[in-house]
Order: C-alpha cells, then sequence, then structure tokens
C-alpha cells in the first residue's frame, strides 16, 4: 500500500514541476510591458496569471486545502484579484513568489499522505468561487 501511495506522490509532484516549468518557461523573456498588457477584455495578463497561480492555486489548494495552514486560510476571500497585479509590483517579484509558493507546495505535498483527508474546504461565501 505504502508502494503505492508513494508512486501518487511522486507522479503529481512530476507532474506539477512539468506544469510549472511549462508556465515560466511560457512567460520567459518577456518584457515587463508584455507581461503586464491584457489580452482579454477583462484585463487578464500573463502576469495576472502567474500570480492567480501563485494565490489561488499553489497556495490555497496546497496551504489551505491540503495542510490547513491557519494563516492562508484567513487570507483566501480577502485579497483583492489575484489576476490584477498592482502597478508598483516588480514582475520579478510576482514570478519569485510564485517560486517561493510552489516550493512551499511540494513540502505540504511531500509531508502528506495520498489518501489523507483534506484539512479545510472553502465555502462560497470565503472564496466566491466553491462550496462544501
Amino acid at each position: 500500500m505504502t508502494v503505492a501511495v508513494d508512486a501518487e506522490i511522486t507522479a503529481l509532484m512530476r507532474s506539477l514541476r512539468v506544469q510549472r516549468g511549462h508556465v515560466l518557461g511560457t512567460v520567459e523573456g518577456l518584457s515587463e510591458e508584455a507581461l503586464r498588457r491584457p489580452v482579454l477584455p477583462s484585463g487578464w495578463s500573463c502576469l495576472g496569471m502567474v500570480q492567480h497561480l501563485t494565490l489561488s492555486v499553489e497556495r490555497m489548494w496546497f496551504r489551505a486545502v491540503v495542510a490547513g495552514d491557519p494563516e492562508v486560510i484567513d487570507l483566501v476571500g480577502s485579497q483583492d484579484s489575484p489576476w490584477q497585479v498592482a502597478l508598483g509590483v516588480p514582475a520579478a517579484d510576482v514570478l519569485d513568489r510564485y517560486r517561493n509558493e510552489a516550493s512551499l507546495a511540494d513540502a505540504v505535498i511531500a509531508a502528506s499522505s495520498a489518501d489523507a483527508d483534506l484539512l479545510w474546504w472553502p465555502s462560497r461565501r470565503a472564496s466566491g468561487a466553491c462550496t462544501v
């Protein structure tokens, strides 16, 4: 049984590493202006996508939902739109935060069991998107 669980965790880590590399490779070499350029009427930009992945995927799903980190849970639903990056925030900072959150998520995954219960679940009130 342990071998199967370890294989699932290993497969998840491998998949995440590939997907994260794809995200960073896609934006690599883009200028600050290109990273911030809205590409959809909603104002979505490549930098906004990376910030969304940082806050709404790596941080929320792994550190809040899987690990139950109370500090992260308190932040869910209280932050501004993760899709919009404030003008004063350098693109390099957003990319560094993504790498850091990915590393923190990896630590959560490595310390978790594939068959463990989730420690928290976002309600519609907290996240605006999910229900229990």
